[in-house]
């Protein structure tokens, strides 16, 4: 979420992430850019357990939820997982907004095998940031992989409503309508990314797919005689 290790975020995606930190304080900044960045987790740890007393000091809760997130987040990097529950908790105690402490902890509880309490987690972390996709996206997964595919794909909806033009999204969107076996929503979402990537031939065949379960054959058949057997693709092989 900060440095690009995992937790994973697309470049795509850092656009809805904001460190409120960065540039303001000029430690946690220096940390920040010239260890965590590096991938130097334990470093950064030494450095900022030195610092907790200045910290709190300072009576600033949004800056002490800063500084303990980071030191969370460096914990859960070098799996430790207790030092990390424990801090990012008393990251949302100083500040119950910080909406990247409770993606940590929903990422940590999911790490730890109790999907209910990731799902809290992950949950209160959307409330908080509706914009912030990579949490839903982590969230909807887990829904799916529950089967509980109308969260799922409420979650994706919500992902596609802000990235409307996002192939990869759309396609898990699509797979979520596809495993709860609603097919007609599968069948207009397939419908939307034909029409963002005509040339994608593989989704005519998910599309065809699709026409089959609903009993759709004479479309299907279409599908097959326009776009597949004269496919230019010649890696694309349509059996």
């Amino acid at each position: 979420i900060i440095s690009g290790n995992y937790p994973l975020i697309g470049t795509y995606e850092a656009k809805f992430v904001s460190l409120s930190f960065l540039n303001k304080d000029i430690t946690l900044t220096k940390i920040y850019n010239e260890l965590i960045l590096n991938l130097r987790y334990q470093d950064a740890i030494d450095e900022l357990k030195k610092l907790e007393d200045y910290y709190l000091s300072t009576n600033n809760n949004n800056l002490i939820s800063d500084y303990y997130m980071l030191l969370g987040y460096c914990c859960f990097n070098i799996s430790n997982m207790q030092e990390s529950q424990k801090y990012l908790e008393l990251s949302i105690s100083r500040n119950g907004n910080n909406y990247i402490s409770y993606y940590l902890l929903g990422n940590l509880y999911f790490t730890l095998g109790d999907t209910n309490k990731a799902i809290q987690y992950l949950e209160k972390c959307v409330e908080i940031a509706p914009n912030f996709v990579i949490a839903r996206r982590v969230l909807a997964q887990i829904y799916i992989d529950l089967r509980r595919y109308s969260d799922g794909i409420r979650q994706y909806q919500a992902i596609v409503d802000l990235l409307p033009t996002s192939g990869y999204y759309l396609y898990q969107l699509y797979y979520a309508y596809y495993k709860a076996e609603q097919y007609d929503k599968a069948k207009e979402i397939l419908e939307r990314m034909i029409k963002l990537q005509p040339n994608l031939y593989l989704n005519y065949s998910r599309l065809i797919e699709v026409l089959i379960k609903l009993q759709q054959y004479n479309q299907a058949m279409e599908i097959i005689n326009q776009k597949l057997l004269n496919n230019p693709d010649d890696n694309f092989k349509f059996e």
